[in-house]
């Protein structure tokens, strides 16, 4: 045998292999040596050299991953973490600048108006005298006369209110050209749970398609905002100078389009080039603030008269209510005032432009605004589309807008009031078709005191705790005004407090918010409770994303997709959950937040299955 072998044996002693003998010539504990090359192992020996392999083994294997785990030990996790370290300190010094500097100067400034007509007392006196008061005030009866006529035969005949008589009510209103029937019809578009569905589909079409005025007062109104527009309706066409010593022009239109694309309450909208750029160019309709101011004038007198002569319907407090609707109106009037609320809300969003954006505002008067162009679908054209829209494009309309609304509410306090489904531009953009979200129309906005803020989100924090007591606490706060005679506020805190009990028993337990804030508004009709003017804004905004919600999924709870934001303000607090909120803005990435919005949608169908989970 010319090669070592190791031949297993059970005792010591002379051992026999292919007939030859051999004599032991040394024992250990660990082998026994014999002639001719034999290694003969016992036993405890075989498993002291099993163990010995396997440490080998290790050993080697060890020393393989050592140079992985150094390199991992000495390079990547120090080199991540100071990755990480400047990118945080990075967004934390971006957030602290953004949180502790106001935004940029306007450009909308060094061109703006004089403001509001209702703001100037001196021009308003010289409209509102008694003449053009009842001259106004005739135009309406005649505006309105078929439809006050036709009345009591629409009370006995359901069938004719269907067939003419809502077509006459939309008429009267397209007639009248009263901007507040207008803004007013717009809103009550979207209620199918308050006005008949036939009625509500007439009223939408005020969204887009209010009456235009003439191309005559379109260049009259540029050339007094020493515009120069060339090529009008396909023709060369150029504003002549104005009186002399005036301004030189603040720029040039081409390709101005002679009719409007679309019209609203306000001034009505054409497309344009400015500067090479596609626009849209808003003209405000001829003496829109005039009759604005009129109307409410006679609005206001009618209120008074209510709540003189007519004692139980004195807790509205009508006169207050309709001052409200008319402070809130005046901002429309005056489209510089629009530029700078746009300006504003590109500021607050612009972490956010990936999927949210806000028309870039180029120049604006009075009367005049210059801003880019959007495209995309109006919201109101895509809620028709039902069910033919991909679920992942209705769910991202739902959970946008409402992380919009929640982001307005409880970090800008800058609220855009005016969020009906005319308003709201949807798109898809880019190789992938990433969706996007553009708000337009920015001229009824709201800034909340520290008292509305703190009552409405409490309100709402109420409701998902479902504490009845705290709600009717809430909603009775929402008026400044001392309770009148007719005010039953133990009967309302009773009825509040069963209505929760039954329907508004918190987070993901399938409450249906818009079918709450209705009850509760009857309740308050019921009980004499009136609220303030940015409250029933703040309701009209929640009730229409409520609308637009139950339109394109029916099985989204809007509620259940707020939890995260509302609870999270409930534990940090106003101050804290602010500050918070803008630092993760910059320092949370874009995919972390797409997660979120992925995990609200999943709380948004699934919330009974997260009950137990919440906070």
């Amino acid at each position: 045998l010319l090669f070592q072998r190791r031949v297993p044996c059970s005792s010591f002693g002379p051992l026999r292999s292919r007939g030859t003998e051999l004599k032991l010539v040394r024992q250990s504990p660990l082998r026994i040596q014999a002639r001719r090359g034999f290694t003969v192992l016992t036993p405890s020996a075989r498993s002291a050299a099993a163990t010995a392999e396997a440490s080998a083994a290790r050993s080697a294997s060890r020393h393989k991953g050592s140079r992985f785990r150094w390199w991992l030990r000495r390079v990547a996790l120090p080199g991540f973490g100071l990755v990480a370290a400047i990118a945080a300190s990075n967004g934390a010094l971006m957030a602290y600048r953004d949180y502790s500097v106001p935004p940029p100067a306007s450009a909308v400034a060094a061109s703006a108006g004089e403001g509001s007509l209702m703001d100037r007392p001196d021009r308003a006196a010289a409209v509102l005298t008694k003449r053009r008061l009842l001259m106004r005030a005739l135009w309406l009866l005649w505006s309105f006369s078929m439809v006050i006529l036709m009345a009591p035969l629409a009370i006995l005949s359901p069938n004719y209110c269907e067939a003419r008589y809502y077509r006459q009510i939309y008429e009267a209103i397209v007639y009248s050209r009263s901007a507040a029937l207008a803004k007013w019809a717009q809103w009550a578009s979207i209620r199918l749970d308050l006005l008949p569905a036939t009625l509500c589909d007439l009223l939408a079409q005020l969204q887009s398609q209010a009456p235009i005025h003439s191309a005559k007062h379109t260049l009259k109104e540029l050339e007094a905002a020493g515009l120069e527009v060339h090529g009008l309706g396909g023709a060369a066409w150029s504003t002549e100078t104005t009186s002399k010593g005036s301004k030189p022009p603040a720029g040039v239109l081409t390709e101005l389009d002679a009719g409007p694309f679309a019209s609203g309450s306000i001034a009505q909208v054409h497309h344009a080039r400015w500067c090479g750029k596609p626009v849209i160019l808003k003209v405000r309709h001829p003496r829109v603030d005039e009759e604005l101011l009129l109307d409410f004038e006679l609005l206001l007198q009618a209120a008074n008269l209510v709540h003189t002569y007519i004692p139980p319907l004195r807790w509205l407090n009508a006169p207050a209510t309709v001052s409200q609707f008319e402070a809130a109106m005046s901002g429309q009037t005056d489209l510089s005032e629009e530029g700078r609320h746009l300006e504003r809300f590109s500021y607050n969003f612009r972490r956010k432009n990936a999927w949210m954006t806000f028309p870039k505002v180029y120049f604006a008067t009075e009367s005049v605004l210059i801003e880019s162009f959007e495209p995309g679908e109006l919201a109101s054209e895509v809620v028709k589309r039902g069910q033919e829209l991909p679920r992942s494009e209705a769910h991202f309309i739902i959970v946008r807008g409402e992380d919009v609304y929640l982001q307005m509410l409880l970090v800008d306090n800058f609220m855009h009031a005016d969020l009906h489904p005319g308003n709201m531009l949807f798109r898809l953009i880019g190789p992938f078709d990433m969706p996007q979200l553009s708000l337009i129309d920015g001229g009824m906005s709201a800034r909340l005191t520290d008292d509305e803020r703190r009552n409405f989100i409490g309100l709402l924090q109420a409701l998902g705790d479902g504490d009845g007591l705290r709600v009717a606490d809430r909603v009775l706060a929402f008026s400044k005004r001392p309770a009148q005679g007719g005010r039953d506020t133990e009967g309302f805190i009773n009825d509040v407090c069963t209505m929760c009990a039954q329907q508004a028993r918190g987070y993901f337990t399938n409450m249906d918010i818009g079918v709450v804030l209705r009850d509760m508004m009857q309740l308050m009709y019921r009980h004499g409770v009136a609220i303030d003017g940015n409250y029933a804004t703040l309701i009209a905004n929640l009730l229409c994303l409520e609308g637009l919600a139950r339109q394109l999924e029916p099985r989204f709870n809007l509620f259940d997709i707020a939890y995260p934001l509302l609870r999270g303000h409930q534990v940090l607090g106003d101050e804290y959950f602010r500050q918070g909120y803008i630092f993760a803005q910059w320092i949370v990435p874009l995919p972390m937040w797409e997660m979120f919005h992925m995990l609200s949608l999943y709380s948004a169908m699934n919330g009974e299955k997260l009950k137990k989970f919440q906070l």
